[in-house]
């Protein structure tokens, strides 16, 4: 069989899991078309739905990626919210993004509050993690470097 998917050997960003390589694409009867992605580090294939990529983001781009960073290092005001549940659930959202500035831009707003609540510290903590193992992987550079290009220093929120 010849795939000719052309996000076959792409990289893709999975919060649980890490960093993992499309190697194919499978149809599950009845359930549509997925990737099979190995990551390397685990050594596990698993399959993610080409239909519906919540779960996952594949990696951008040196040039989209600097757009990020710019946008990440600004000091970014988070918008009104009604109340604390409202903030929970649109950020828990929105830090699952697929659009690497948009993921950015509302990483930035949490990062440029006093105090992260503490409902929203898993789910920024992991945004953050896979922002800097992405930039490791896209410019060959060691996490601490990763980690500088952000303006952080590891673990200081």
């Amino acid at each position: 069989m010849i795939d000719n998917n052309p996000n076959i050997g792409k990289y893709i960003l999975v919060s649980e899991m890490g960093l993992g390589q499309v190697v194919q694409t499978v149809e599950m009867s009845g359930r549509g078309k997925f990737y099979r992605v190995e990551f390397g580090e685990s050594k596990s294939s698993h399959y993610f739905s080409v239909g519906n990529p919540s779960r996952y983001r594949f990696v951008d781009t040196k040039e989209k990626l600097e757009t990020a960073i710019a946008t990440f290092r600004q000091k970014q005001t988070s918008p009104e919210f009604q109340s604390n549940r409202e903030k929970i659930e649109f950020y828990k959202k929105a830090l699952k993004s697929n659009d690497i500035v948009e993921l950015a831009q509302h990483m930035a707003e949490l990062n440029s509050e006093e105090e992260i609540h503490p409902s929203l510290t898993k789910v920024f903590d992991g945004a953050v993690k896979n922002l800097v193992l992405e930039l490791e992987f896209v410019y060959g550079c060691k996490n601490i470097e990763a980690w500088k290009m952000l303006g952080l220093t590891k673990n200081n929120k």
